[in-house]
């Protein structure tokens, strides 16, 4: 598959047979997995797509440091970016050492939002921004000031 095009196809072609807890996907399958619109909401599918990030960065945690030059090589032409070869070197030594991923979903019940259709026919969220600030900023900072 070579363009996003190709992926939003019907999700039966790229589903593993068995579903749960552990099922290995291929790179196809956990875009597909994390693009499906037609099970649940937007929030599921952030969820999905959320869990894919991070089983992905958990199983690249489990590569050899002497194997990151190779990896990045094979990724680089993939991405845009203007890090330098040195500098993805270093981020990746960060990044895949072992560490806790903590999420935080915007608006959530914390904000009080309303949802619904807008007049143009897009899905809008309405929710006290303020309040959104301080929520992010707690999660962050892991304060209450």
């Amino acid at each position: 598959m070579n363009s996003a095009e190709s992926w939003s196809g019907d999700i039966s072609t790229y589903a593993p047979l068995s579903a749960g807890e552990g099922v290995l996907l291929n790179g196809d399958e956990a875009v597909a997995y994390g693009r499906i619109r037609a099970i649940g909401d937007d929030n599921g599918r952030v969820e999905r797509q959320q869990e894919v990030l991070s089983a992905l960065l958990s199983k690249a945690s489990s590569i050899s440091k002497l194997e990151y030059p190779s990896i990045i090589q094979q990724l680089a032409p993939l991405c845009e970016t203007s890090l330098t070869f040195d500098k993805m070197i270093g981020l990746a030594q960060i990044a895949l050492t072992g560490f806790d991923i903590e999420r935080l979903s915007i608006p959530s019940d914390v904000e009080g939002y309303v949802s619904d259709y807008c007049e143009g026919g897009g899905w809008m969220w309405t929710y006290d921004t303020d309040v959104a600030a301080q929520h992010i900023h707690e999660f962050i900072y892991e304060d209450e000031n």
